[in-house]
């Protein structure tokens, strides 16, 4: 003879008394309701998602940003001085005397710079020994310094000589 299954009723989460229609229609809710057997042992909750709807929400938003932040870094383009390391060396040239600079970074020349102008230089991001020279005549306008250029951004020199 096969066993008996156990009779299943449903009842309501709510437990004092009241309104009669208040507790009329809390029993015909389905949000709230849990199967009971007849014995007395709970079962799981008839509706699991319901129960766990925060969770399940709060992961799913991690989730999600998760893989934004991923899909972002690869979609975002990189800008050039970060792919190859660089920055840039400003040189004004301030001069009281009214003559141009000749520019010399690490030893090489990179032109001249008119008085109350400004050369730009895009370098490898570091040290670098920057030389301020007259044009068209001998010495040096400032003394010789080693700027630190940064990468992606602007280090600016001033010379007065």
């Amino acid at each position: 003879m096969p066993s008996p299954r156990p009779i299943i009723k449903f009842i309501s989460p709510i437990t004092h008394s009241g309104d009669s229609l208040f507790r009329q229609n809390a029993k015909n809710s389905l949000i709230g309701r849990k199967k009971v057997m007849t014995n007395g042992n709970e079962e799981t909750p008839q509706f699991f998602w319901r129960s766990h709807m925060k969770k399940v929400l709060v992961l799913g938003l991690l989730a999600s940003a998760l893989v934004i932040t991923l899909a972002c870094d690869k979609l975002l383009p990189t800008q050039a001085c970060e792919t190859n390391n660089t920055g840039t060396l400003s040189v004004t040239n301030n001069s009281t005397r009214g003559l141009d600079y000749n520019i010399v970074i690490d030893g090489i020349s990179y032109g001249t710079v008119k008085v109350g102008s400004k050369g730009t230089y895009t370098l490898t991001a570091g040290p670098h020994l920057l030389e301020i020279r007259y044009a068209g005549h001998s010495g040096d306008a400032c003394s010789a310094s080693v700027p630190t250029v940064i990468q992606c951004q602007n280090t600016g020199i001033s010379c007065d000589g």
